[in-house]
């Protein structure tokens, strides 16, 4: 991944994104991996918005996060919602999963076609025979206009988070944004960072190529969290299912 979450931006993140809260993609990883038997890792698992739900559904669960402050958010998360799961903040362990999900396009955090490529065979190495990678992306979007400023309020203290400056590079297919995170106390500034993300853009076709390469086979491709049989112009996100052999 391109970036590691500090505390400042772990904190928003969380209240950002809560434990459960889902755009279709919790019941659909849910779903799809009711009967999984084995050790599933969540990859770029944050503050446990999916990893969470389906511990509580039963499953043995990992999760890894390149971000510290994103592991012990996660870890505190766990315990206030009653459930345990192996949490490591480092790239994917040598292992045998059953199954590794990358929920809500954090595939694209990873920058370039070679570093994409390595994390695929990384996961298909990870994974035991007839293991299954799940994970989904957004179709790109290359537009450069700033969003509105998101806040979030609790007693006397507010949050807020607003991108400043959106850049597409056509050369490399990567949107590149600066965000601003600032925390605020009674009227005053008491925390704030620039922080910068950058994207990476991939077509459906383009996205198989690159699991095929990494050795995946049987891939699927479904729209909008199994909402409809094949991706269109106008789909939301793009699933992604393939096995190892």
């Amino acid at each position: 991944m391109n970036v590691s979450y500090s505390d400042l931006v772990t904190e928003i993140y969380d209240m950002a994104q809560p434990i459960g809260h889902s755009v279709g993609d919790v019941e659909y990883y849910a779903a799809q991996l009711t009967n999984t038997d084995g050790p599933i890792l969540e990859a770029a698992c944050g503050t446990g918005r999916v990893l969470i739900p389906l511990a509580q559904a039963g499953h043995e669960m990992e999760g890894s996060d390149y971000s510290a402050a994103m592991i012990e958010a996660c870890r505190r998360n766990c315990e206030r919602h009653g459930v345990s799961a192996q949490l490591y903040a480092e790239s994917v362990r040598d292992a045998a999963y059953a199954a590794i999900i990358v929920p809500r396009g954090s595939i694209r955090n990873v920058e370039g076609r070679e570093a994409t490529l390595s994390a695929l065979r990384c996961f298909h190495k990870s994974l035991a025979a007839q293991g299954v990678l799940l994970l989904d992306l957004s179709p790109p979007n290359i537009g450069t206009d700033l969003g509105p400023m998101d806040y979030w309020e609790s007693g006397a203290y507010l949050w807020t988070r607003q991108d400043v400056r959106v850049d597409y590079d056509p050369v490399v297919n990567c949107t590149t944004k600066f965000s601003r995170y600032e925390k605020w106390h009674n009227g005053q500034l008491v925390a704030a960072e620039l922080r910068r993300f950058t994207l990476q853009h991939w077509g459906v076709r383009e996205f198989q190529d690159l699991l095929m390469e990494a050795g995946f086979v049987d891939i699927e491709v479904t729209a909008d969290y199994g909402q409809a049989d094949s991706p269109r112009a106008d789909s939301r996100r793009w699933v992604f299912r393939a096995n190892r052999p």
